[in-house]
């Protein structure tokens, strides 16, 4: 561009540097937009890692399927990811693994009523009533010897 003066020239230059503010506030205004999509992405990359680290601690740990969802919004409170590792733990260091023996105590009801091992699930001999029966015929003889020591 030519310039005959040094007013066009200011004029000139004045309307390319608006240009250019406007180009750079564009531009901040989109990385500020990409920087909030790169968080949201990496909040959801970590809730993954928490969730699947904490499926399997829980799932060795035994604990009641349907309380999964319950767990992991718990577990999402108090995990974090290490960027470098993606390694999963509590801020003060408990893995998936120590944190849910901690939380046998406050959250029992996670593992659910016992039902293995000869409990009955707490419904009579194995996991039914007996009493409620009219007959005893089926019952086994220690599911007999139960019934009749229930009544």
């Amino acid at each position: 561009m030519f310039v005959k003066d040094s007013t066009e020239f200011k004029a000139a230059l004045a309307e390319e540097i608006a240009g250019l503010k406007s180009n750079r506030n564009e531009l901040i205004e989109e990385k500020r937009k990409l920087r909030e999509k790169l968080q949201a992405a990496q909040k959801t990359i970590a809730g993954i890692h928490i969730d699947s680290a904490v499926d399997r601690a829980a799932t060795l740990a035994r604990c009641n399927p349907i309380a999964m969802r319950d767990i992991r919004g718990a577990a999402r409170e108090v995990f974090i990811v290490n960027s470098d590792t993606n390694a999963v733990h509590t801020t003060d260091g408990k893995t998936p693994d120590a944190w849910l023996q901690e939380q046998k105590l406050t959250s029992p009801h996670w593992w659910g009523a016992n039902s293995g091992g000869g409990a009955g699930g707490g419904v009579g001999v194995g996991g039914r009533d007996p009493s409620s029966d009219e007959s005893t015929e089926e019952l086994t003889g220690k599911q007999k010897l139960a019934a009749a020591m229930a009544n």
